[in-house]
């Protein structure tokens, strides 16, 4: 099997190609797929292939019409945290099978499940499922619905679990406990590591979305004409259909927007200072996210013509803000498109200033005379991101800057 994945890996060609669309850093493309690997994916586009390296793809969507049922009701969630949706779940031995879908069906070792939730009761079972799974345990836990409101558990040995029922070792005893009685299950590893596992599970190359609402983190995708075959972080192999992949995202292993990342600390400063001045000034000139100062799609005039162009993800400043963020993981370059929004300029003159980790990275000045300008600061994995908007030469309070596609990238 490892040889048939190795080979898999290096390169697929793809015989009946999927029409896609591809968002890069820079357009978004439409054709169909003709290869894949770690490097690159090769589109076909009006009878032409055109490789494009994969650090620029940001996601790939599959064209066509969803073909699911709905979410499926069993959530399995593996040693690492990741959460697997599945149809049904059987156990084995050492083995469990996972059915995704009515055609594709996943073996993975039962030493690498944490915890199996069979259905959710209620909202109030659902804050003691939480807990019942963060107990210390030497034991397996069957956990049992009481009541629509309540859980109760019982510590033993799982040894099967069929469609209909669980065979549990109760201090000797091996009763049947039927499916529908339970809120589902937890599996006691006595070699586990506990968040160690976590800490030591492989980085995703991308994120895979299918139609039944899972979101598989891989390493590797394979393609052939009808089917995605997946390698997970957990190190198992899952294929799927084509018809049930909606989405590769390949941007959020490895990018983080920042408007979707709570800052630390948003300051915005008045120019003139007071008590009556103050809230209502900080209220209207908050940072916005993904939009301006008027709810509008951000935007930048990208040429000196003036031509604009819509973004769809950034943060709107205006003068005298600073912004400080904590950043979750190791990310090497802070990159956006920065310029006076449209609706001000020509005027405008503020002064954008990136640190990271108390040491100035970039200070430059930003005017609505001037078209838009990308920029990438190299972050030499800082953890602490400060970006200040300062007054320019004329002072101006009605400065506002678009910071568009403003993220760090690993």
């Amino acid at each position: 099997m490892a040889s048939v994945i190795i080979q898999l890996i290096a390169a697929t060609v793809i015989t009946a190609a999927p029409p896609v669309d591809v968002r890069t850093t820079h357009e978004t493309l439409s054709g169909s797929v003709v290869a894949i690997d770690e490097t690159a994916v090769t589109l076909n586009i009006d009878g032409q292939d055109r490789s494009i390296p994969v650090s620029d793809v940001l996601k790939i969507t599959l064209q066509g019409e969803d073909v699911a049922e709905g979410i499926a009701p069993i959530s399995v969630t593996t040693v690492t945290g990741n959460v697997i949706l599945a149809r049904q779940m059987t156990l084995e031995g050492t083995r469990a099978t996972l059915a995704i879908s009515d055609t594709a069906k996943l073996t993975i070792a039962a030493e690498r499940i944490q915890d199996v939730r069979l259905r959710t009761t209620s909202d109030a079972t659902s804050k003691q499922w939480g807990e019942l799974i963060a107990r210390d345990r030497t034991a397996d836990s069957l956990i049992i619905v009481q009541s629509p409101d309540a859980l109760d558990f019982y510590d033993g040995v799982i040894k099967e679990v069929t469609t209909e029922i669980v065979k549990f070792d109760l201090e000797g005893d091996v009763i049947d406990v039927k499916r529908e009685k339970l809120e589902g299950f937890v599996l006691f590893h006595p070699n586990a590591r506990g968040s160690s596992d976590r800490d030591d599970a492989k980085d995703p190359h991308c994120i895979v979305h299918d139609t039944f609402g899972n979101a598989w983190p891989v390493t590797n995708v394979a393609v052939s004409s009808d089917s995605l075959q997946l390698t997970s972080v957990d190190g198992f192999v899952v294929d799927l259909p084509m018809s049930a992949v909606r989405v590769l995202d390949y941007a959020s292993p490895r990018v983080l927007f920042l408007s979707d990342l709570e800052p630390v600390r948003a300051e915005v400063r008045p120019f003139v200072r007071s008590a009556a001045n103050d809230a209502a000034y900080v209220t209207w000139f908050q940072p916005r996210r993904d939009v301006d100062f008027h709810g509008e799609p951000l935007s930048l005039a990208t040429a000196a013509t003036g031509k604009v162009t819509l973004y769809e993800k950034g943060v709107a400043v205006a003068s005298q803000t600073e912004l400080i963020y904590q950043l979750p993981a190791t990310y090497n370059h802070l990159q956006a498109v920065v310029g006076m929004a449209p609706y001000v300029r020509p005027a405008g003159n503020a002064v954008l200033t990136i640190s990271a980790d108390g040491r100035t990275l970039y200070q430059q000045p930003v005017t609505g005379e001037q078209a838009a300008v990308e920029i990438d600061v190299a972050l030499d994995g800082a953890k602490r991101l400060k970006l200040l908007v300062d007054y320019g030469e004329d002072m101006d309070v009605a400065d506002h800057i678009h910071l568009c596609d403003l993220k760090v990238v690993k």
